[in-house]
């Protein structure tokens, strides 16, 4: 086996300070003859005894594993001299519990159910250990989390929101609690709807898109409609209000990719208002950040059974955006 290394694998050096900030740790692998036709995340969790299988499974999936550079499925069956790369999110730094301000909208023994703020980091990553969701969480609850994740730097986090996006997350106090809940959105058992304003008129008052998604040919940090690669990616919207060069839309996740809304209505050239990563477009006043908020999300109790739904208010700023739109468009 190869050193663990960093390595910024195959990126224009115009990316390297972005990678970094990513904080991947890029881990080589060469195949030998003993290990020719296993499947790969067999062989991961033999060749590096620190992570399980469903890990390295978790990994591929997710498109952190590649074989001669190409994306692969868990069950890749290898061969003698293939060439694995693996990335792994690195953090040296312990991570300490934060007395951060947490809006909790429901908690009991085995969860809880956390209003993120806009701006707040759902975990943490290489450089950014601090004023993360995560720390919040820690000093609140300590180590009643679930750590099912094999990750310490994201106890209790079953799914998570963009640091720009504002909502409703549930968290996992047991590793339990955690698994049942994944099984939930896994099986599309979740309700999960949100708010957004986007550029341009949509002139359908409902619709559906269904395009898959999947990492983006050159740039590491986005993802795209992806007909080759792409996992599939569905997408439910109504109009909530039509202005003249905007709409606000309530959207609903039948599938939960990364960035899923923003790529999605991307594509169609109705990006979200705010999103530097997905449109150079501006609007004609200042905003910091996609104007996108988690509204509502249901999911049944894993050890009560009971149906379980949660709604939030729009944020201040993503009113204070609607009011300026009002006041410039009626």
């Amino acid at each position: 086996m190869k050193n663990n290394k960093i390595k910024l694998h195959g990126l224009p050096k115009s990316k390297e300070a972005e990678s970094q900030q990513i904080g991947l740790q890029e881990i080589n692998l060469t195949v030998e003859k003993d290990f020719n036709d296993s499947r790969i995340d067999v062989f991961l969790s033999e060749k590096i005894k620190e992570h399980t299988r469903s890990y390295f499974k978790n990994l591929i999936n997710n498109g952190k594993v590649k074989v001669n550079d190409l994306d692969i499925k868990p069950n890749y069956k290898l061969k003698e001299n293939d060439n694995i790369a693996i990335f792994i999110e690195k953090i040296d730094e312990e991570i300490k519990p934060q007395n951060l301000k947490l809006d909790v909208i429901y908690d009991d023994e085995y969860l809880a159910v956390i209003n993120k703020p806009r701006g707040m980091v759902v975990h943490p990553a290489v450089g950014h250990t601090e004023n993360t969701l995560v720390n919040a969480l820690l000093y609140k609850y300590g180590k009643n989390l679930s750590y099912i994740n094999e990750d310490k730097n994201r106890p209790g986090i079953v799914h998570r929101l963009d640091k720009d996006t504002s909502g409703v997350l549930v968290i996992a106090k047991s590793d339990f609690i955690h698994e049942e809940l994944k099984k939930q959105f896994a099986n599309r058992e979740t309700t999960k709807k949100y708010n957004c304003i986007v550029f341009g008129k949509v002139k359908e008052e409902n619709g559906i898109i269904n395009e898959p998604i999947g990492r983006h040919e050159k740039d590491r940090l986005k993802r795209c409609v992806n007909y080759k690669n792409g996992k599939e990616a569905i997408t439910e919207y109504r109009v909530l209000k039509h202005f003249k060069n905007f709409t606000l839309l309530e959207v609903s996740l039948i599938t939960g990719r990364t960035h899923q809304i923003r790529v999605h209505f991307s594509h169609l050239n109705f990006p979200v208002v705010g999103d530097a990563l997905y449109t150079k477009r501006k609007p004609p006043f200042n905003v910091d950040g996609q104007i996108l908020h988690g509204k509502v999300l249901g999911f049944t109790h894993p050890v009560t059974s009971e149906k379980m739904l949660f709604e939030t208010d729009l944020p201040d700023y993503f009113l204070e955006v609607l009011r300026k739109i009002e006041m410039t468009e009626g």
